[in-house]
C-alpha cells in the first residue's frame, strides 16, 4: 500500500540487505540452509511447515512485553521509523485507515494522534468521520492494542 512506499529508499535498502543476509532475491536461501523443506528459526534448522506455529507462539509469549522488546532490539529506533512513516503518510480527516500486522497498535495510535491533532485545528462538521482498523494474525497482540487503547481513554 501507499504507506510502504513512503520509506526512504536508502534506509529501506540498507535494512533489507541486513535482514536478508545480503541476498539479492527473496528466493535465495540464507547461508547454512539445511536443504529443501527446512528453514531458520533463530539459530535452529526447523521444518518449513513448523515455523509458522513457532513464530505464532513466540508472539503469544512476548505480546505483553512486545513494545519493550522492540525498544531494546532497535535501541528505540523503531519509534523514529514509525514517526517518519506517519509524517510521510500525513493522515487526513475523514479517510479510512487499515494497519495490517498492527501488533500492539504503535502505528494505529500514531495515526489516531495525528488525526486528533488535525481535528483540534479544524472546524467541527467540516469533515466526515473516518475509521482506523488494526489487524493482526495474533489475538494476543490485538489484546495488547485494546489494553493500550483503553488506557489511553482513562482520564489523566
Amino acid at each position: 500500500g501507499p504507506a510502504l512506499h513512503t520509506m526512504r529508499q536508502g534506509l529501506r535498502q540498507a535494512l533489507c540487505a541486513r535482514a536478508c543476509w545480503g541476498r539479492t532475491s527473496a528466493s535465495q536461501a540464507p547461508p547454512g540452509d539445511g536443504g529443501a523443506g527446512e528453514t531458520h528459526f533463530g539459530n535452529q534448522q526447523v521444518k518449513t511447515e513448523a515455523k509458522q506455529g513457532m513464530v505464532h507462539e513466540v508472539f503469544e509469549k512476548v505480546s505483553g512485553n512486545y513494545d519493550i522488546m522492540n525498544d531494546a532490539m532497535s535501541a528505540g529506533l523503531h519509534r523514529c521509523w514509525k514517526d517518519e512513516l506517519i509524517k510521510k503518510l500525513n493522515p487526513e480527516l475523514g479517510k479510512d485507515y487499515l494497519d495490517v500486522a498492527g501488533g500492539s497498535g504503535d502505528v494505529t495510535f500514531r495515526i489516531l494522534d495525528a488525526l486528533n491533532e488535525k481535528a483540534m485545528m479544524t472546524p467541527p462538521l467540516s469533515y466526515k468521520d473516518g475509521s482506523i482498523t488494526i489487524s493482526d494474525i495474533n489475538a494476543h497482540m490485538l489484546e495488547q492494542a485494546e489494553i493500550r487503547y483503553l488506557d489511553r481513554k482513562k482520564p489523566t
